[in-house]
């Protein structure tokens, strides 16, 4: 399983998270409201920015994923309350998402990026997520 579906399932799993967005995690983008049942704030979306695999010796595979996850909303307060919720979750998380073996996941940047365009806050912040596969 992709480590983009796990994480998503892994915030989904999140009380806080799903007590703020409910199940409104959606991959790249969250459904256009114009052609789609109109779309409840706040939301999270995330993207795989890069991903990096480097081979131990003993032939094992871990991976560097840098994963964008931007929390939306209609209020700054509510982009940045969500935003907090994701950090709380992934910031340092080590164990395992659905089959995938997590080293370490660490925030490396975050920052406003408001879209005035759509009447939006959005917090948008980049987790480098190091895993392995499941064998």
């Amino acid at each position: 399983m992709s480590i983009e579906s796990t994480l998503s399932a892994y915030l989904l799993a999140d009380a806080g998270i799903s007590a703020l967005v409910g199940t409104r995690i959606y991959p790249e983008q969250f459904p256009d409201p114009t052609t789609e049942s109109s779309t409840t704030m706040p939301t999270i979306t995330y993207s795989l920015i890069s991903e990096n695999a480097a081979q131990t010796y003993d032939n094992h595979t871990w991976y560097a994923a840098r994963i964008q996850v931007d929390a939306w909303a209609s209020s700054y307060k509510s982009a940045h309350d969500t935003a907090a919720a994701v950090h709380s979750a992934l910031h340092g998380y080590r164990g395992a998402w659905g089959g995938n073996t997590i080293g370490g996941v660490f925030r490396k940047r975050k920052n406003d990026l408001p879209a005035p365009d759509v009447k939006l806050h959005r917090v948008s912040a980049d987790y480098m997520v190091n895993y392995s596969e499941a064998a």
